[in-house]
């Protein structure tokens, strides 16, 4: 519709407005018909002027020496002709564009059309290619080597992305190869004619320094040895053996972990109950005769143990406070455990999350007695709302169906928002292997008791994996193996290649000296879309033993599921195969196997039970936890088998772990018979027990251990007993030293089993685990921007090349000379360089004003983060907050006036002065006695000063107006201005809403314009009076309410092809209604 159009149809409705406002005034008795007729054209007045804008074109102006194509913009935005513009899309796209790292600079503006459209140009200043990349100062690591790190090659544009994860890559590289201090600097120099530039990598390798010794200056509660176990740089025995060490890197000095070592460090101590402890001191001292060498020294002051006094429960209504105090880990008396004590916050934290107040705030709070040496303990809570679950939405499964990974989700829409159960579906989501990250968040909707899970995934780049490899074992002798295998498979989808259904295939052969085989095997975790795993296989496998062979031809079933809670499982299974004993050797042996009818084909028709419950961490290097399985078969002759026969079996493994997993402990035990249905009867030789071998009874020959006719052969045993004890501890990787017990045997008969005759098996030896395939179990796995130099520092460059470019008026770019450390200070010496001479000249621009107007524009993108509870984005937006503040400081010392330093002295000092309960005599037991603590102090910190001329003095000028309109209201109620109930604010409110009718009536414009911001302030008053929400929140709530019940309207429309601005109020109204419908029907689901 033309502009014309519009504004004549503004007119009528204005026009409306005001024959309303008339009839009303001058007829009583249509009062009520006047009302409705002013909402309905002040209805129309809204959505009509709310209309967007419909974008005509999108076009991209391009400013560089080469050109990208026209495709690679398109694909990034998301503004398109047909649609209707909007700020915030615009906004978006040109942050998705920037974010490419391909562009320096980009512009988005946009040009009214005649037709009312919008047309939208981007301008784009691309970043100059890469004429060539050169290494410098590598000496260990040759240019070859180092280029497989770089993801920027010569004719590739300069992308600020790419070279920010090349020098990652870098300088991970080195921290692998154990020079922790090396540094990497990318210098940029433009060519003479700007169009392209050249990127050399100049690297300080420095000195691979290994640690010599570690020294605790002042420790006596634990001693040097357990200190030193407990943090990462550490001497490492390896150094003996420098030939195997220069590979492995044992014992180097890592710089980053020494921060981290001194939080190890206190928090062993604060285990153990010294509250008072601090480390003074780390030095690191090159040895003088072998500067490679360091010695650490630690500088502690250990103080005296705490004991815990009274523990109390505060800010709980939800629970009663001995329910709560029942979570307790921390005995009154015992000494202090910070462990203990976040046990007992997790575990009050999760009774309330479990009922889904998934904002609650448990808060160990410290009022010790430094003279006596215990502490009171007070568990503040803050308990927020109660939320559900409006909405699970699922991100980024581009190959992956939706129903595979809400199959698997422990939380569903209507549950109560429960941290645990995220969790619990963040881990199922990483163990079904197809996904390189899963992120799980509770996002903020625009209801007051409702959030939306979120599960953003990172899907893993290969759909089907080809394996080729070998081994050799006392099992399985010489074998290679091929196979090809996928953990996504669909089988009715050959559109999408047979991928993303969540089932699994594997195909799979070996060929070995004494084995060989083929298997396939399928497995859909949800049979009909049902929590029951189904399982399919066939095989055909050839195994050589030392006086016969078997060929096993065949296929199984099974049908599983969980039962009771995730760790216990019951299946029931069926086999069918064919063996063929065969190429029998030696007079005892094929004398033994004519008389009793063992060579030859046999068949095996078996149905069979399982039941198991498995804790463990982990299936393949588990820590903790035990693992206990039942199993039951029957082989009888009316199913089709040879020979009737029965399998019954039990086995058990219990794992535990010292010294923070260092040394894992397991105990394990396994028992099961065979036999026949008639008392004297044998089961075939195939389906008997032999022991021994690494699989089994280890320290013993493989199958040697079992009855046996004459010395050398053994025929196997009917039952079987086998127990064992380990100790592992981990070396290196996949290296791993254990030391076993095993004892166990097999008995000639069902049932029979001796104690007297067990077989001994113990030895310490070196084990290196690794996820290869085991042909004896089909081949299964074990386990299905730039920164300028701090400081003034002049980066080492070619002084010719840089004179050079200074006489053609070239600027030669440094970026990230050094890897700055993750503290304030580094922050504060960035900005203290790039306002020096010679520095950025945007930052050289910036003023205290210039900086309040932005800080202005962060704080609220901070508070849209808070609002849309994103961690990601408030984690950003704290740090542009943060960045402003020290910028504050910088500029400030530049004035003389103050320095960071002063700043942060000045609110450490009140945050210790304002706690006198905490570091001082006085004394608060609750939030309310810590509030008049506060307001003493705060009077007494006032009468240093110029005695205020008002109560409301201090209330700042710069907040929004409904913030401000509180926080006067707030000074006013501490002298007792204040309206005794919130009755008596809504009949304010109702006296307001009266005074703004009785003075639109009037015309006066200047009247409703006031009595229109009375309005505004005495609804402001009651928010501020409920102690809730702030009226400034409640009204960004009905924001994002309208804006996201628009935005669903619009998307109605869409689908049934409808134009919204072409749509006419009537049908506007219709689609509104049936949003609003939508939103009622879920909120009763």
């Amino acid at each position: 519709m033309s502009g014309n159009v519009g504004i004549f149809v503004d007119l009528i409705l204005l026009a409306l407005l005001l024959i309303g406002l008339v009839l009303g005034w001058r007829q009583g008795f249509v009062q009520a018909l006047t009302r409705i007729i002013v909402v309905v054209a002040a209805l129309l007045l809204a959505v009509w002027n709310l209309q967007a804008a419909q974008v005509a074109e999108v076009k991209f102006e391009q400013e560089g020496a080469q050109k990208l194509p026209e495709a690679h913009f398109i694909a990034t935005v998301q503004l398109c002709p047909g649609m209707e513009f909007s700020d915030e899309i615009l906004n978006e796209d040109i942050k998705r564009l920037y974010n490419t790292g391909n562009f320096a600079d980009v512009v988005g503006r946009t040009r009214e059309l005649p037709d009312g459209r919008v047309e939208v140009i981007f301008q784009l200043t691309l970043r100059p290619r890469v004429r060539e990349v050169f290494f410098r100062g590598n000496a260990k690591y040759s240019a070859e080597e180092l280029a497989k790190q770089v993801s920027i090659a010569a004719g590739s544009l300069l992308n600020d992305r790419a070279l920010r994860g090349s020098l990652d890559k870098l300088r991970e590289f080195y921290r692998e190869k154990g020079y922790t201090d090396a540094t990497v600097t990318p210098v940029i120099l433009p060519d003479a004619d700007g169009k392209a530039v050249t990127l050399t990598f100049r690297i300080e390798e420095n000195l691979k320094q290994k640690v010599h010794d570690v020294l605790f200056d002042g420790a006596t509660v634990f001693s040097q040895w357990d200190l030193r176990h407990s943090i990462a740089n550490q001497y490492s025995y390896l150094n003996w053996l420098p030939f195997l060490n220069d590979y492995l890197n044992r014992g180097m000095l890592n710089r980053r972990e020494l921060d981290l070592d001194k939080a190890r460090i206190r928090e062993k101590y604060l285990d153990a109950g010294y509250l008072d402890f601090k480390i003074e001191e780390v030095k690191v001292t090159p040895l003088a005769d072998d500067p490679e060498y360091v010695d650490i020294t630690f500088k502690i002051e250990e103080g005296e143990p705490y004991h815990v006094g009274r523990q109390s429960i505060a800010g709980n209504t939800v629970f009663a406070s001995e329910e709560l105090l029942a979570c307790l880990a921390l005995a009154e008396g015992s000494v202090y455990s910070r462990a203990a004590e976040e046990a007992t916050r997790r575990a009050i934290a999760s009774k309330y999350e479990s009922l889904g107040y998934a904002e609650v705030s448990c808060r160990p709070v410290h009022h010790a007695d430094f003279e006596s040496h215990t502490v009171d303990i007070v568990y503040e809570i803050i308990e927020g709302r109660k939320f559900t679950v409006r909405n699970v939405n699922i991100v980024g499964n581009v190959q992956t169906k939706d129903k595979v990974i809400r199959r698997d989700l422990a939380i569903q829409p209507g549950d109560p928002v429960d941290r645990f159960r995220i969790d619990v579906s963040r881990q199922r989501l990483l163990g079904m292997g197809y996904f390189e990250t899963v992120k799980a968040t509770a996002v903020g909707t625009d209801s007051l008791n409702e959030k939306d899970v979120e599960f953003r995934v990172e899907e893993k780049p290969d759909r089907y994996h080809f394996r080729i490899g070998g081994g050799v074992s006392d099992v399985n002798s010489v074998f290679g193996m091929a196979e090809i295998s996928t953990d996504n498979f669909d089988l009715f989808d050959p559109g999408n290649w047979f991928y993303g259904g969540g089932q699994r295939l594997r195909l799979q052969g070996i060929v070995g000296v004494d084995n060989a085989g083929f298997n396939l095997d399928f497995v859909e975790p949800w049979f009909l879309d049902l929590p029951i795993r189904f399982e399919i296989s066939g095989y055909m496998n050839q195994v050589i033993y030392d006086r016969w062979s078997e060929l096993r031809t065949g296929g199984r079933f099974s049908f599983s599921r969980r039962i009771f809670d995730e760790f216990t499982t019951v299946a029931v299974g069926y086999k069918f195969e064919n063996v063929d004993v065969r190429d029998i050797d030696g007079k005892r042996m094929k004398e033994y196997m004519r008389k009793y009818d063992q060579k030859g084909n046999h068949l095996v028709s078996q149905p069979s039970v399982m039941i198991g419950r498995d804790t463990r961490d982990s299936l393949t290097d588990p820590t903790e936890g035990y693992n206990i399985n039942l199993f039951g078969a029957v082989s009888p002759k009316m199913l089709g088998s040879s020979t009737d026969f029965y399998r019954l079996e039990a086995k058990g493994s219990y794992y535990y772990s010292f010294f923070d997993k260092a040394i894992i402990a397991m105990i394990g035990a396994k028992i099961g018979t065979v036999g026949t249905f008639k008392p004297d009867g044998d089961v075939p030789i195939f389906e008997r027990y032999f022991l021994g071998g690494s699989d089994s009874l280890r320290g013993f020959e493989y199958r040697t251990v079992a009855p046996a006719i004459g010395k050398d052969d053994q025929i196997g045993g009917q039952t079987m007993l086998l127990l064992t004890a380990e100790v592992t501890h981990p070396i290196w990787g996949p290296l791993r030293g254990a030391a076993f017990v095993d004892v166990g045997n097999a008995w000639r008969d069902s049932y029979e089993m001796d104690f007297s005759d067990l077989n001994v098996g113990n030895k310490t030896v070196l084990v290196v685990r690794l996820r290869i395939a085991d042909p004896a179990s089909g081949g299964q796995c074990a386990d299905p921007a730039r920164s300028c130099l701090p400081g003034g520092q002049q980066p080492q460059i070619c002084r010719q090349q840089a004179a050079a470019a200074f006489q053609r008026g070239i600027h030669i770019l440094i970026m990230e000379t050094a890897d700055f450390a993750p503290t304030a200070e580094s922050l504060l010496k960035i900005l203290e360089r790039l306002r020096a001479p010679g520095g950025c000249p945007w930052d050289r621009e910036q003023t205290r004003l210039t900086l309040s107007r932005s800080l202005a524009e962060e704080c609220a993108e901070f508070l849209d983060a808070v609002d849309r509870d994103d961690p990601a984005d408030l984690c950003d937006e704290l740090g542009d907050l943060f960045m402003n503040v020290v910028f504050q400081a910088v500029i400030a010392a530049e004035k003389g006036e103050f320095t960071y330093e002063d700043m942060v002295r000045g609110i450490v000092n009140k945050m210790v002065r304002r706690h006198a309960h905490i570091f001082g005599n006085a004394h608060a037991e609750n939030a309310e006695e810590v509030r008049i603590l506060w307001e003493k102090i705060k009077a007494e910190e006032r009468g240093a000063k110029k005695a205020p001329a008002s109560v409301l003095d201090g209330v700042g000028h710069y907040l929004t107006a409904l913030n401000r309109a509180e926080k006067l209201q707030k000074r006013a109620a501490k002298i007792g201005f204040d309206w005794k109930t919130q009755e008596g604010i809504l009949d304010k409110i109702q006296e307001e809403l009266d005074e703004l009718r009785a003075a639109v009536a009037s015309g006066d414009e200047a009247a409703v314009d006031a009595e229109f911001g009375d309005l505004l302030f005495a609804a402001s008053n009651f928010a501020r009076f409920r102690g809730g929400r702030t009226s400034e929140e409640l009204l960004r709530q009905a924001c994002r309410k309208f804006e996201s019940r628009f935005r669903s309207m619009e998307q109605l429309m869409a689908a049934e092809g409808i134009a919204p601005a072409e749509a006419g109020i009537d049908r506007l109204e219709e689609f509104w209604r049936k949003v609003k419908r939508s939103e009622s029907d879920r909120s009763d689901i």
